[in-house]
């Protein structure tokens, strides 16, 4: 009586899923990251901070998941993603608000480094307030948008894949051959 070989299988299946689960999220990093887009997961906006004027609030080099702020009520001190008077997008922080005499609202962004240098912004700019930022997930993302992240989690396992399946089929019809 012959034993059974359901371990290697189990195995094979296992590092199969774990390869491609892999390679699945890399191309999906790769597509949300690509050039300069800010993706959006539900209510959160995903924020690339590379630089280190927030810190240590929000360090440098992190992944920042910024909460969408269409109702927030927003407090100096907050840090938030917005479009500066001059459109381009950025983490500040909020040093001042200030109600016109029209009563609308404009929010005063800034750095640590720097107030009162860009041009105050209607609420409508404010798109989301930071709350939470993660170095380790940064280096994730950095990784894996890389070209080496790109060939090492996104090709090497498809290849790994195809050459243990390829083993395991050859297997398999010597097993049934003999």
């Amino acid at each position: 009586m012959g034993k059974k070989k359901t371990a290697p299988v189990f195995v094979f299946l296992i590092l199969a899923i774990i390869l491609l689960l892999l390679a699945v999220l890399t191309y999906i990093s790769n597509i949300f990251f690509s050039g300069d887009r800010v993706p959006k997961v539900g209510e959160y906006y995903l924020y690339l901070q590379e630089s280190d004027e927030l810190s240590p609030d929000v360090p440098q080099n992190s992944l920042v998941f910024a909460k969408e702020a269409t109702d927030t009520a927003l407090l100096p001190g907050n840090k938030v993603l917005c479009y500066l008077a001059s459109g381009n997008l950025a983490m500040r922080a909020i040093y001042n608000i200030d109600v016109n005499e029209d009563g609308t609202t404009y929010f005063y962004p800034g750095t640590n480094e720097e107030q009162g240098s860009e041009l105050a912004i209607p609420r409508t700019n404010i798109i989301a307030q930071c709350k939470w930022a993660s170095c380790e997930l940064y280096d994730y993302v950095a990784f894996v948008t890389s070209v080496k992240g790109l060939v090492l989690f996104g090709i090497l396992p498809f290849a790994l894949s195809f050459v243990s399946l390829l083993v395991f089929i050859v297997n398999l019809i010597k097993r049934l051959c003999a």
